[in-house]
């Protein structure tokens, strides 16, 4: 299981490995979050399903053409999110993601339904940018300074938003709120 897959590019790549099935899961609410003006509901995360299933079959018919991908047929999507799992106990050999931890919005919840969602003696395996590291408020909370978006508290990461970046005020406030969480790595190890 791929969380936070995307566009699938890596899903498509395990398959590729050898990975007999491979499921690739994502949740349209945190890109309609980064988006200004744009609510989460039905028709805006159909939208995005929309959206997110084209852009992978456009990887997956290029890998394919470009004689990249061989093992297609293996990988699947699916909208779920992880902190809030429906998929079945146990019924995964292996749990990876590449920078998602950082933007969950339930970090503890997340790493019990993984537990759950993992067979004995499976694996879980994440590369993980924490907000408290130096690109840790990457994308649009990095500052025009070194560690702004961990050194400001939320008051002056805003205050310093609309004066700097006055376009980007909406955007930014939307994805500093609800799409980077504050996990440490003291949390992380808890958890």
């Amino acid at each position: 299981l791929e969380i936070g897959c995307h566009d699938g590019s890596k899903s498509f790549a395990l398959a590729n490995f050898g990975a007999k099935q491979v499921i690739g899961s994502d949740i349209s609410e945190y890109y309609i979050n980064e988006r200004v003006g744009e609510t989460v509901n039905k028709k805006s995360s159909s939208k995005q399903n929309t959206f997110l299933e084209l852009l992978r079959e456009k990887i997956k018919k290029s890998g394919e053409n470009n004689n990249l991908l061989h093992n297609s047929s293996k990988v699947s999507f699916i909208e779920d999110d992880i902190s809030q799992s429906k998929l079945q106990r146990g019924s995964f050999d292996i749990i990876f993601s590449f920078e998602v931890l950082e933007h969950l919005v339930n970090p503890e919840s997340a790493f019990i339904q993984m537990a759950r969602i993992l067979k004995p003696g499976g694996y879980a395996t994440h590369e993980y940018n924490p907000f408290f590291s130096l690109i840790g408020g990457h994308s649009l909370c990095t500052l025009d300074f070194l560690w702004g978006h961990a050194r400001l508290n939320q008051k002056d990461f805003l205050r310093y938003i609309q004066k700097m970046r006055p376009r980007e005020v909406e955007i930014t406030k939307n994805f500093y709120e609800k799409c980077l969480n504050r996990m440490t790595l003291s949390d992380l190890k808890r958890y």
